[in-house]
């Protein structure tokens, strides 16, 4: 039985097999030459071309490109601009509007504010959002402002001096969730009460995603803190056991 070159069993030992091949099909010499077919009919026909066996069909689906993958996501921006600085034209303020234009944020929480006479209309005009909530500053200190453009519906369920609770749909996506922005406590006067409420808004609207932003003024480790003073250790504990 002959095999033909390329359909050897191992390259490596090839050429041995074809000699082995060729020596036991050899004629011996005392044997007369096969008959010369005399026409083309005695001419065996040629054996048919090896066929290639069609591709398996794939395993899996093709999957959906990265971009249709992805959804629509909002941005959000907090800051603690620690003074706004006595008017929407002060320089703090110009920041922020370069901050919004550059984030494209749809959300803003602004925290120490340190103003009580600007209106929710005076901001959503300056910054040419939607709408605006504003929670007046205590003197110099403290103050909370949020706005969102139209991008999104958000409807404010609670607020403090600390805190704003509100509700929020994309409305590209109609996805719903909830947003806690937080000022916390700097004197830590406040700091379970604060964290109290905060616990209450999420299991109230534990059916849906809850987004923490702001300036917490918590730790989560000793080495967070810096200063002459050391860290309070079950403060942190507390935090940490709220963090999931």
């Amino acid at each position: 039985m002959l095999y033909p070159l390329d359909e050897a069993p191992d390259s490596s030992f090839c050429s041995s097999v074809v000699h082995f091949l060729l020596l036991i099909s050899a004629p011996p010499s005392d044997r007369s030459e096969a008959p010369i077919p005399s026409t083309m009919e005695d001419v065996p026909p040629d054996p048919p071309p090896p066929t290639t066996p069609p591709d398996p069909p794939p395993r899996h689906p093709p999957q959906p490109t990265a971009q249709s993958a992805l959804p629509t996501s909002v941005t959000h921006l907090a800051w603690n601009c620690r003074g706004s600085g006595g008017s929407l034209r002060s320089p703090t303020m110009n920041h922020l509007a370069r901050l919004l234009v550059s984030t494209r944020a749809q959300v803003c929480f602004l925290s120490e504010t340190r103003n009580a006479s600007i209106t929710n209309t005076s901001i959503t005009n300056r910054f040419n959002y939607n709408d605006a909530f504003v929670v007046p500053a205590q003197g110099q200190s403290g103050g909370l402002w949020l706005l969102w453009n139209d991008e999104v519906d958000l409807n404010v369920m609670d607020h403090s001096h600390h805190f704003i609770f509100a509700l929020c749909t994309n409305k590209s996506t109609s996805r719903q969730y909830g947003l806690v922005c937080l000022y916390g406590d700097p004197h830590h006067i406040l700091t379970t009460s604060i964290w109290a409420q905060v616990l209450d808004f999420v299991v109230l609207n534990s059916n849906l995603p809850i987004l923490c932003m702001g300036d917490l003024n918590e730790l989560m480790h000793v080495k967070e803190k810096l200063g002459p003073t050391r860290a309070d250790v079950n403060r942190i504990n507390e935090f940490c056991a709220l963090v999931k």
